[in-house]
């Protein structure tokens, strides 16, 4: 095949699109496996709070496969938009549903993003507007550490998005996978009142 041009461009730009193809597929299949595991987090954090299991060796050892360790210390906290159906009704955000779902992705990555760099083994589940998670304690410190993360979260949030609020509830450290629901509970309790006390 004769095009003219140097022969050895051509090659070049053939071995050129061929690599590009195969990155393209490699970064494609990086995604999946991140998803995945994710999901794969989700479900392990919904199990523990919605005490859906039977062994607890085996969640345990789920907790332990995505780097979690479950026998120690941990909190739980939520983080959610104040008032969310009301803000939608007053029509600030618009009926506009790919403009809703944006601003959720946006929360909720960038408290994923926070977590992946906290330097703490953490399970962040997905929520209406918000999350909730799970934050291995390794130290007393870390309570507080996490608190000023969220504190921080929050300030940012409301930069992207004036017409929402946001609050969030840390519940007391806890130790064991039976009390993940508790801790749950007590994080929604202290979102609430800080609402309450905020308005």
């Amino acid at each position: 095949l004769d095009t003219g041009q140097n022969p050895m461009m051509d090659v070049d730009m053939v071995a050129f699109e061929q690599a590009s193809s195969m990155v393209a597929v490699e970064l494609l299949n990086e995604q999946a496996l991140w998803q995945r595991e994710q999901k794969i987090r989700e479900q392990l954090l919904d199990d523990l709070t919605m005490k859906r299991y039977s062994d607890e060796k085996m969640i345990i050892q789920r907790g332990r496969h995505l780097g979690i360790d479950l026998t120690g210390k941990y909190c739980l906290f939520v983080l959610d938009a104040d008032s969310f159906e009301e803000v939608l009704k007053s029509d600030v955000l618009g009926t506009d549903e790919a403009r809703v779902q944006k601003i959720k992705s946006q929360v909720q990555q960038r408290v994923r993003e926070a977590f992946n760099h906290f330097g703490r083994p953490s399970l962040i589940l997905d929520s209406s507007m918000g999350v909730t998670g799970l934050l291995e304690v390794r130290q007393d410190s870390d309570v507080d550490a996490c608190v000023a993360l969220i504190d921080e979260i929050i300030g940012e949030l409301g930069k992207l998005n004036a017409s929402l609020r946001f609050s969030a509830g840390i519940g007391r450290v806890k130790q064991g996978i039976s009390h993940a629901d508790e801790g749950q509970r007590e994080a929604l309790l202290a979102m609430r009142a800080g609402r309450g006390l905020s308005q």
